[in-house]
């Protein structure tokens, strides 16, 4: 990635930084005794978890009551900044390719002037407002349609595999990828382009990814785990069978891992799954996949068109 991709991006940030709602927000932080390090501290704790949010929730209470945060998400996108600035003098060392460190810019950027974004997405109790913390500290990185992040199978989806496929599943783990991690763990990118999952833009997402494996040797492979990636899903749903398909072509390993919420999304916008579901003659359950890291590498080498 030319170097002028991360100058320009830290330049739009500090910019960003000198418009007048940051400008008010910079002085209430100031007033409170709060600097860069520590904006960058509380975007670096922000998980899913509830807890991990509320200094943030803390802090903006704090603003609104000194008059600097009267509306918007000004305080969120601040902190967003800050650590944004301070990634970027990383970011040309981190073991990820090309694309995905001019993805990451993009973020930054959309950080900056969200243009006609209404702000909403960058609310502290919002799953896109974690997501972006992620990307802000190099926890999550974004690579089109999906984004990972460095982290492990889970037990608790290996132990809700069906007796029946447990032990291949055990079998698989042990012998092909060595362990439960460090893997890339999938997730749908909150800011994709294209909001449909589509076959094309997954492929060059695992492209990006296994590029990305090849730079970080530790790494065991890929994984990820969702109502759209189970068998049970594409059986009612044959359209989304594909999701499937690059993985059991490609020595990766699909399996159920155990019931999922209906409100998870699995019924949303798909008249014949709900039916179904109303029936009795469809449960939703999760779809459990690992890839491990050889299989991956090897299939990306074999499609170099993925990465154009």
């Amino acid at each position: 990635m030319p170097a002028t991709v991360t100058v320009e991006t830290g330049q739009i940030c500090e910019e960003s930084l000198r418009l007048s709602e940051m400008l008010e927000v910079a002085d209430a932080l100031e007033r409170l005794g709060i600097g860069p390090a520590r904006c960058v501290s509380l975007i670096s704790s922000v998980t899913e978890s509830d807890e991990s949010r509320e200094p943030v929730r803390a802090l903006k209470a704090s603003l609104s009551q000194l008059g600097a945060e009267p509306e918007g998400c000004h305080l969120e996108r601040f902190l967003l900044i800050r650590s944004a600035i301070e990634t970027l003098r990383r970011l040309p060392d981190a073991p990820v390719t090309d694309y995905v460190k001019a993805s990451i810019c993009d973020e930054f950027q959309f950080f900056a002037a969200p243009g006609g974004a209404s702000g909403t997405e960058f609310d502290v109790d919002t799953s896109g407002f974690v997501a972006m913390c992620k990307v802000a500290t190099l926890r999550r990185f974004p690579a089109g349609q999906f984004a990972w992040e460095v982290s492990g199978v889970a037990r608790s989806h290996v132990l809700r595999v069906s007796p029946w496929e447990l032990p291949r599943v055990a079998y698989f783990l042990a012998t092909k990828m060595k362990g439960l991690g460090p893997v890339f763990f999938s997730h749908l990118n909150a800011r994709r382009k294209n909001r449909s999952l589509l076959e094309d833009e997954a492929n060059r997402s695992y492209y990006q990814m296994a590029k990305s494996l090849e730079l970080q040797p530790v790494v065991k492979g890929f994984a990820a785990s969702s109502w759209f990636r189970s068998p049970d899903t594409h059986r009612v749903s044959p359209r989304l069978a594909w999701l499937s398909r690059v993985f059991l072509e490609n020595g990766g390993l699909v399996a159920t891992a155990g019931s999922v919420d209906p409100d998870c999304g699995v019924l949303y916008r798909s008249p014949t799954r709900q039916r179904l579901y109303e029936t009795g003659e469809f449960k939703p359950t999760r779809g459990l996949v690992i890839w491990p890291r050889k299989e991956m590498i090897a299939w990306a080498n074999a499609h170099p068109e993925f990465g154009l």
